[in-house]
Parts: structure tokens; sequence; C-alpha cells
């Protein structure tokens, strides 16, 4: 009998990201992965002085292109971040995305 994806459960944790759903288009033939922030505003420290009094100002996504585990399929993750402001400085600043390459929407497997 045919594994169905009714059947299966993936729990994947990127830190400090979680899965949230995974789609797949058989037609393309494109995963897609989808994590959400699971970072506390109380661990943030702002990058430009320092200090650890932020708060969340925006909520923002990102897709980027991943290596794909079958030949011929695409695969894409999106990340669901925050974007914080200082309270201390006034800068704004966004939660970093792991094994994204910087100034790319690719990650660093598939680079």
């Amino acid at each position: 009998m045919p594994l169905q994806t009714n059947d299966t459960q993936i729990n994947s944790v990127c830190h400090p990201f979680t899965a949230v759903s995974h789609s797949f288009d058989p037609k393309t033939l494109k995963s897609v992965y989808s994590f959400e922030s699971n970072r506390q505003t109380s661990n943030m420290r702002c990058p430009f002085c320092g200090k650890m009094n932020v708060y969340v100002h925006a909520r923002h996504s990102t897709e980027i292109k991943d290596f794909p585990f079958l030949p011929k399929h695409r695969q894409s993750l999106v990340f669901y971040y925050h974007g914080y402001k200082c309270r201390e400085c006034g800068h704004h600043f966004m939660e970093p995305i792991p094994a994204k390459v910087p100034n790319a929407r690719i990650t660093i497997r598939a680079a």
C-alpha cells in the first residue's frame, strides 16, 4: 500500500524557525516548505546599539530557492519572520534567516 501524505507527519525545526506546512504540485514538480519564526522578542538584541529593548515592528515573508531532493523537481522554502525596531536608537532591523545566502534568495546548500 503506498504511503499517503495524510498518513505522514514531519516535524522539522530550523532554529529558531518551525515548519508549519508543506505543499507539492505534481504538475510543476514544485515543493514548498513553510517555516514560521518562534523567536522570543525578549531574546533579540539591536545590532546597531546592542540594547535588548526592541519590539516587533512588522511581519515579513520571503521565498528562497533550495536544492531539490529529487532530479527535475523544484524546491522552495518560505520563511515568515519579524521586523524589529529598537526603542533606544530607533533603528529597524530584520530577524536573520538561517541557511540563506546574504543578499540573495537562495540557500547555502543550493549555492
